[in-house]
């Protein structure tokens, strides 16, 4: 292709693209669902760019063309004057998610922390046995010697 054409193109792809930034991966239905919208909404076939950033927290911001619409809540966050979010607040927006997701929570107490891999072992196997999606919550207690403590709950 001409440079020049190829240029042209990257700048039409740059004014008319479509950008979703999100702090966690979309799911398909969820891509999906946005850019149904985004095409009722301007009447084109829209190319959706996906860029992750996980600094949001959730929510999401979209960048058509040259506009740009914050429903993240990092935004929101900030306009409450927080700079940050803070750890109780983030336990409680994933348990929210959590919750909307339909995915069962469950608490595990152990002697020794457990590294990611293992812990991330735990709740696949755990899923399995539960026949859905687990989110486990080690607690590290060395007063038990050894061994585990299991819960599970809503």
């Amino acid at each position: 292709m001409v440079p020049v054409a190829s240029e042209a193109l990257r700048l039409l792809d740059q004014a008319c693209g479509t950008q979703v930034v999100v702090a966690v991966p979309l799911s398909n239905g969820s891509r999906s669902e946005i850019e149904r919208r985004l095409m009722k909404l301007t009447g084109q076939k829209i190319r959706l760019e996906i860029k992750r950033v996980p600094s949001l927290v959730g929510g999401l911001v979209l960048r058509l063309g040259n506009r740009t619409v914050d429903a993240s809540i990092k935004r929101k966050l900030q306009s409450w004057g927080l700079r940050r979010p803070t750890p109780p607040l983030l336990v409680e927006y994933q348990r929210f998610l959590d919750r909307a997701r339909g995915i069962k929570r469950a608490e595990m107490t152990v002697a020794l922390p457990l590294s990611e891999g293992l812990k991330r072992e735990l709740e696949t196997r755990l899923a399995f046995l539960a026949g859905q999606d687990i989110r486990l919550e080690i607690r590290v207690a060395p007063s038990i010697l050894g061994g585990i403590c299991p819960a599970s709950g809503g």
